[in-house]
């Protein structure tokens, strides 16, 4: 293969080892942006664990109000 598919392959390596690391903490970080900004807004927001982490890291939820 040539040169520059080894690199491009190797940055996509890197980029996923980061996501694999610092993902979660980066979706939960943009939950909590999302509901602060929301409360600034003058709505209700919470952020709900919807089933066990180790079912899929993807288990938080956003629910706003407008109450």
């Amino acid at each position: 293969q040539s040169e520059e598919i080894q690199k491009r392959l190797e940055k996509i390596h890197l980029a996923n080892l980061i996501r694999w690391r610092f993902g979660r903490i980066i979706e939960k970080f943009i939950l909590v942006d999302r509901a602060l900004w929301q409360i600034e807004k003058g709505h209700h927001a919470k952020l709900y664990q919807v089933f066990d982490a180790t079912l899929s890291p993807r288990n938080t939820v956003l629910y706003i109000s407008k109450d």
